[in-house]
């Protein structure tokens, strides 16, 4: 009778490793929270592009949340808005130490989302915004999750 339960336990833990896929399942990240500290090596407040009317970023945050979800917030200053402050919530992926952000589930059409891509190194997190004009943002790890 022993034989027969140890094999079912053996069964039902074997089947419940099978319908775990480890490939889709977002990692949970060991941190959480993330502090803008330069864009392309320039400390905050600094420009994203050189023309005079457009934006200053004055800071800048990024929090993971162990889900798949990350949101993005910019505090901006521009000529014609003034200071404010823009969020964004989107998908990501960790393989190793490399980290993807963009829309990977089904996004409606007004969504606008272009994939960045980026590495964790230590306490940094360094992504690259737009490949076409590559403008790297790198954080700084800010909090650990409690």
């Amino acid at each position: 009778m022993r034989l027969v339960c140890q094999k079912a336990f053996l069964l039902a833990v074997v089947v419940a490793l099978a319908c775990h896929d480890p490939s889709t399942a977002p990692s949970p990240p060991p941190f959480s929270g993330f502090t803008l500290d330069n864009i392309n090596g320039r400390p905050l407040p600094t420009f994203v592009s050189p023309i005079p009317e457009g934006p200053t970023i004055l800071s800048g945050t990024l929090f993971l949340d162990g889900l798949g979800k990350v949101v993005v917030t910019e505090r901006r200053r521009d000529i014609s808005q003034g200071d404010f402050t823009t969020t964004s919530t989107l998908d990501y992926r960790i393989t190793g130490d490399k980290i993807e952000i963009g829309c990977f589930r089904p996004y409606p059409a007004v969504v606008v989302c272009a994939a960045s891509f980026g590495t964790i190194s230590g306490r940094s997190l360094s992504l690259t915004i737009d490949p076409r004009q590559p403008l790297v943002y790198t954080y700084k790890l800010s909090s650990r999750p409690d």
